[in-house]
């Protein structure tokens, strides 16, 4: 019997989002990198919206915030380019989409990296 096993394009939106930097945070520190060291357990997650464009998730608990918090990115491709943005996000269940919000967690996150 042979197994093949096969990564769709939610593993790759989710490896791509990976490898992003955000300027307003780091020019150095990948998202990545940034959430592996700001959040315990993180859990990355991807559902496809259309040709090109995915929703990725990951949520952990943030220890500067005391709270379970999930950050809900867009990851879309044209050309050879990869576009990430962060749309949202969830503290212990509460959702914000504001400006302010979103960049405290991101704050957050990337201060202990």
């Amino acid at each position: 019997m042979i197994l093949v096993a096969t990564f769709g394009g939610e593993f790759r939106a989710i490896q791509n989002l990976k490898h992003i930097t955000f300027d307003d945070y780091s020019t150095t520190v990948t998202i990545g990198d940034a959430v592996e060291h700001g959040l315990s357990n993180p859990d990355w997650e991807a559902e496809k919206i259309q040709d090109n464009s995915y929703r990725v998730s990951v949520s952990g608990v943030s220890e500067d915030l005391y709270a379970r918090v999930v950050l809900n990115f867009s990851v879309n491709y044209a050309d050879d380019m990869v576009y990430g943005s962060l749309d949202s996000v969830d503290v212990n269940g509460e959702h914000f989409t504001d400006v302010l919000s979103t960049g405290l967690v991101l704050s957050s996150i990337y201060s202990t990296s």
